[in-house]
């Protein structure tokens, strides 16, 4: 019944949204990389440093760290998991050097913050999620590294389905180091060279003997030979070893009886040969022989795997070198090779399982992970092999595989258009790149690069801002964000083209490009002042924000939750509201004044008795001064005055004053009683200012009920802010203090400096998106007259940014007034003196207790620069004076005479209750009047009653949540039906200076990726995410749209349209079966329903697009969609805000399901949702949407 619906899905990772990336223009094409942008899902490994190594080491290069992990997770989506391919090929590894601090640590190498990491996969089984990988990781900390954090964090990714190819590098995970790498894997029966070199020398091992399949057997890690003791091994063409080298092999030996020479490794040279090199057992004894001399190290067990490694090295003394021997990571002997011939590099064919030079010593038993280096390895990274192959899951703390799934949002960035125009001078080529995107999530902005003569070469000077954190859009366009550089270079120079790199929240990179180069000639080139380019992220926030003076005790707490006031503070404002009343709004804090005729004008008694005047904020009595009120009569030349407070809330600043005329006396400020003068107080007081600038909404910042909005953004360049100290004592009593709290805008680490004047005095250390906090102590000497100016500055390298939430500035201040006005801070019982005024008139007010404020007397005194006053501060510990003169008073933001309403008694009640805005009730009496026509009992209710009822005029959807929870017990008929009439804004206080938009608001709610609008909120009333009240909304702005939109609604009744035609489009299979689930709803609807089907991927996009219109034309009973979307559009452009603007369906309008992302996002203030452009199409459209204002998960 309700007329359009939008709500958050909050369920799981992702839905359809993914589609929003899967399509980029055909002339615009991704670099062939796989991005970790594409992948849905990842998890965090993270490697302890306790196994890597066992003694002086502080880091390891290049190690080749094997992750090995059955998984549920990583199952294709066939079987249950995620991974999208069955081959693995969507598997990546990534590190964020972010994750990675310390001295010395640059995990991605220098200057690179977020990589992705050589891979290669051993084995991968789609059913099972049994995933063997090797990863090299560049920097891993090692056992004795310090300082913490001391483990290794990197992480997997998975769940891409635009991966099309491998994205292995095995070459890259086996650095120059080494010589080769054979995990004996594959089919020694197979053609040869059976066995696989993964490193880039291609020394692939061949079979020989009569070797089968069934000898590829269950290895240490995974596949490995199991050799017959007399014939089978394996050959490897000539290669050189050095006269420094590593052998090192996994072996489980059946053999060990005496006598019985077993070869693991060995080169073909004799004996006696300096070249020879042989890795084996003798018997029980692992043994090694080289220059004709043999070393027994370690006891063997048959049946039991062993790591056993040689190195030698050649490089220092002694002569003869060092050969040292281990196995499973412990160092069980240490040679030095008779003198005078050392080992020397020689060049030879290598064998595994035999010795090629001598006959008959065959190897009986398994062999996997053979590895010849042309370097030593140390111990620690002995250990590390041993410590990481024995077993791979407790190499990771927690175990590998065991850490919690995190979704992995893509940062939802699609381009629709880019082109680049180049105008060519005589001495410059001035390009302009433009670009656009649909909706975007979590994108923080993007760099350009030219790629000329092969080389790509970044030529914007930093990130151009991207929608994460947009206060405002250049260009308010018809879906997502526009964007526009101009790159001005050297005449000639040869072809051009320009690539985008595109940054999100979490620091991934997707490369987008190439972006070609046409000629702009016929184009005029724009003047200097003309070429408008897309804000940089260092200019971001940075408008205008004032530096404020706070009071002593801290801002009052904003109301960002419920307003629970006590049952006697609701009495008294159910009591207000249903009587007469003049409303004062309230912005600031200040000592306001009204004249009478201000008052009258506004709708109050002239015939009042002033005495009997009450105000009351809060549902509690204020004190007030009622100027004349002694004879009784409120005269013209009467008035009243207060200390009023504003209110600092996500919704609204103004606090709602009543006065109201009642049968007694009211409450009035009083003076304080007179006191003997006390202890002089000190000559000045600490006087605080503070910077809380909000002029960037966050709306990825997963939060709660705190507010999403803050200042600039803090980068690795300065950021300054300049605090002006009026009446700087230099030779305080006490200290100052700077505190400094930053939003976290990106995962990892951050690091600000904060400077003051130049030098630095503390630095803001803290993780991810939380906030962070420090307070530094100012010496007298570090604080100057006047100006002062705080820089913060990101030290966390390229991608260390965050948000000012606030800056609070605290020094030693003068007891003087400037501009005839002054809040200060003195101990009760002292005496204090406050100079500076121009006038004799001065007042002085105790407001430590805002609600009962008290009057002080005080002794006024000429001075040859002004007057003065003294006063006693009453009470004791520290109170709060505001000083003034008479001609410093404040005017109310507004006075409105107050309606009186009821709506929380009891009542006969309704089905439908309509809240809206007081500028569409005459629109909304329509529809009231229709429905009731039609037998509903309807509720017509402006929302300021609300307002005015439950949160005592103060703007909130708590008011209207806490309305609808009363009248479902007091009302005979409680509600069943919600419209709320008027648009929403994400922005109700009008930060963002995009006009006032929220004229009835939502309720932002935190979901899987970002915070978004709910009004089904409004109608759970018990706070279990399911509601009990059907809401919906019409989304107008003016008085015109919602005539129109009611209009239509009649009219829709009044046709008796609706019949049986339904129309159901799919959009193409791209990682769910949309197709199926359009099947799914069409096996629900009535029999007699006639039914079309649409389906994107069968008919083609402009096919498929032209049905759909023409279907809409013609006016359906409903429409079901189900696939891919964005704000203003479904994928593929099959249907758009434009086309629905454009619609000549009449009065024959459906109903619309959009089972797809973000068609209901109503509240964004740079555009409108396809939802709204259906409910709002000027000569036809939907008679109702379901849709979402967040993003989905096709399968919850």
């Amino acid at each position: 019944m309700t007329e359009v619906r939008m709500v958050p899905i909050r369920k799981g990772p992702g839905m359809v949204v993914l589609g929003l990336l899967l399509l980029l223009a055909a002339w615009l094409v991704a670099a062939p990389q796989a991005q970790a942008g594409d992948f849905g899902f990842r998890k965090p490994i993270t490697i302890d440093h306790t196994k890597v190594g066992n003694s002086g080491a502080t880091t390891l290069t290049n190690y080749p760290f094997l992750y090995s992990v059955t998984d549920a997770s990583l199952k294709s989506t066939a079987n249950g998991g995620h991974v999208q391919n069955a081959n693995g090929w969507d598997i990546i590894f990534r590190a964020f050097d972010a994750d990675n601090p310390g001295t010395g640590i640059n995990i991605c190498g220098a200057g690179v913050s977020v990589c992705t990491l050589d891979h290669e996969i051993e084995s991968y089984d789609p059913t099972t999620g049994k995933l063997v990988a090797w990863v090299r990781i560049p920097t891993l900390k090692a056992f004795s590294y310090t300082p913490a954090p001391l483990d290794t964090k990197i992480y997997i990714y998975y769940g891409a389905s635009t991966i099309a190819g491998s994205t292995e590098n095995p070459t890259g995970v086996w650095d120059a180091n080494y010589n080769a790498v054979w995990h004996l894997k594959e089919n020694p029966a197979g053609a040869a060279p059976q066995m696989k070199d993964s490193t880039t020398n291609a020394l692939h091992a061949t079979s020989i003997g009569s070797m089968t399949l069934s000898e590829q057997v269950a290895g240490k890690i995974n596949g490995s030979l199991s050799f017959n003791g007399t014939s089978n091994a394996l050959n490897v063409a000539s290669f050189t070893i050095g006269t420094t080298f590593t052998l090192e092999t996994w072996v489980n030996s059946n053999d060990i009886s005496a006598g019985v020479y077993h070869a693991y490794m060995d080169s073909n040279f004799l004996f006696g040969n300096a070249g020879h090199r042989w890795l084996g057992q003798d018997g029980s004894l692992f043994a090694w022989d080289g220059q004709n001399t043999e070393f027994d190290f370690g006891t063997i067990s048959a049946n039991t795997w062993y790591h056993v490694v040689a190195t030698y090295d050649n490089t220092q003394p002694p002569t003869g070198g060092t050969l040292k021997l281990y196995v499973n990571g412990a160092l069980l002997s240490t040679q030095n090779p008779p003198s005078p011939a050392p080992y020397g590099a020689v060049t030879a064919t290598f064998g595994l399982a035999y010795t090629r030079a001598i006959p008959g010593e065959y190897f009986n038993g398994i062999l996997d992970e053979a590895r010849v280096s042309k370097v030593v390895r140390s111990a620690d990274w002995i250990k590390a092999e041993y410590n990481n192959i024995n077993s791979p899951s407790t190499f990771c703390t927690p175990a590998c595989g065991t850490t919690t799934e995190e979704s992995n949002p893509p940062s939802l960035v699609h381009f629709t258009k880019a082109h680049a125009l180049a105008y060519d001078g005589v001495q410059n080529r001035v390009v302009h790149l433009q670009w656009r995107t649909s909706y975007e999530v979590d994108h923080l902005g993007f760099h350009v690069y030219r790629e000329q003569n092969g080389e790509r070469l970044q030529v914007t000077p930093a990130l151009i801002a991207g929608s994460a954190l947009k206060a405002r859009a250049g260009t308010v366009l018809t879906a997502g964000q526009s964007y526009s550089w101009w790159d001005v270079l050297p005449a000639g120079g040869g072809p051009l083209a320009y690539w985008l790199e595109e940054i999100d929240l979490h620091g991934q990179r997707t490369w987008h490009g190439p972006v070609p180069v046409e000629s702009a000639k016929g184009h005029r080139l724009a003047a200097e002042p003309e070429r408008v380019r897309s804000v940089l992220l260092t200019r971001m926030g940075r408008g205008k924000t004032s530096v404020t003076a706070v009071p002593w005790y801290g801002t009052r707490p904003a109301l960002l939750g419920p307003v629970t006031p006590t049952p006697e503070q609701l009495a008294v404002q159910w009591r207000l509201a249903a009587g007469r009343a003049v409303k004062l709004g309230v912005q600031a804090e200040g000592w306001y004044h009204v004249s009478q005729a201000e008052l009258v004008a506004a709708g109050l008694d002239a015939r009042v008795n002033p005495r009997h005047l009450h105000l009351y904020a809060d549902g509690v009595e204020v004190p007030l001064l009622v100027l004349g009120e002694h004879d009784g009569r409120f005269d013209p030349s009467d008035a009243i005055e207060f200390y009023g407070l504003g209110l600092d809330t996500p919704w609204t600043d103004t606090r709602t004053y009543w006065l109201v005329a009642e049968s007694r006396e009211g409450q009035r400020v009083s003076w304080a009683p007179s006191r003997p003068g006390g202890a002089v107080a000190p000559l000045s007081f600490p006087s605080t200012l503070e910077w809380r600038p909000r002029s960037i909404y966050f709306a990825a910042l997963l939060n709660g009920e705190a507010d999403n909005y803050f200042g600039p953004v803090v980068g690795n360049w300065p950021l300054d802010q300049d605090f002006t100290l009026a009446q700087l004592d230099p030779s305080p009593s006490g200290e100052g203090r700077l505190e400094v709290t930053l939003q976290g805008l990106m995962e990892g680490r951050h690091q600000v400096e904060v400077r003051l004047n130049g030098s630095p005095v503390g630095t803001v250390s803290f993780e991810g998106l939380a906030q962070g906090t420090t307070q530094v102590r100012l010496s007298p000497a570090q604080l100057l007259p006047g100006a002062n100016r705080v820089t913060l500055e990101a030290q966390g390298g390229e991608l260390d940014y965050s948000l000012v939430a606030s800056v609070r500035l605290t020094y030693w201040r003068f007891y003087q007034a400037e501009a005839d006005l002054l809040e200060a801070a003195a101990p009760g019982g002292d005496q204090v003196t406050i100079s500076g005024f121009s006038s004799a008139q001065i007042r002085v007010l105790d407001v430590t207790q805002p609600d009962a404020v008290q009057a002080l007397p005080g002794r006024v005194k000429r001075e040859r620069s002004g007057f003065t006053v003294t006063v006693v501060a009453p009470g004791s510990g520290n109170r709060t004076l505001l000083a003034f003169t008479d001609g410093h008073r404040a005017s109310p933001a507004f006075l409105r005479l107050h309606q009186p309403s009821q709506w929380h008694a009891s009542g006969p009640g309704a089905d439908l209750v309509i809240l809206t805005h007081g500028s569409f009730l005459p629109s909304l009496a329509s529809l009231q009047a229709w429905r009731q026509q039609q037998g509903w009992a309807v509720a017509l209710i402006d929302v300021d009653a609300v307002y005015d009822e439950f949160s005592f005029g103060a703007k909130s959807p708590w008011a209207l949540r806490a309305f609808l929870q009363q009248v479902r017990s007091t009302w005979a008929r409680p509600p069943r039906f919600l419209l709320l009439a008027g648009d929403a804004s994400v922005d109700p206080r009008n930060y963002m200076g995009m006009g006032e938009m929220d004229f009835v608001p939502t309720k932002l709610v935190d979901t899987q990726y970002l915070e978004t609008a709910s009004d089904d909120w409004f109608g759970d009333l018990d706070g279990d995410g399911v509601p009990e009240i059907a809401v919906g909304r019409l989304a107008v702005q003016t008085r015109e749209q919602a005539d129109a939109v009611v209009r239509k609604l009649i009219a829709y009744d009044q046709a008796g349209a609706g019949g049986r035609a339904a129309v159901l489009v799919a959009d193409r299979n791209d990682g769910y079966d949309f197709e199926g689930a359009s099947g799914q709803v069409k096996a629900l609807l009535p029999a007699d329903a006639t039914v079309e089907e649409i389906y994107r991927a069968q008919m083609g996009d402009d096919t498929a697009r032209a049905a759909l219109l023409s279907s809409l034309n013609g006016g359906p009973w409903l429409v079901n969609y189900i696939g891919h979307g964005s704000v203003e559009v479904w994928l593929g452009n099959l249907l758009s805000s434009d086309d629905a603007r454009a619609l000549t369906n009449g009065v024959r309008l459906p109903f619309v399901v959009a089972m797809t992302c973000l068609n209901g996002f109503f509240h964004d203030v740079f555009t409108e949702s396809l939802a709204e452009t259906l409910q709002k199409a000027p000569q036809g459209g939907a008679v109702a949407v379901w849709a979402s204002s967040a993003l989905t998960e096709p399968a919850a």
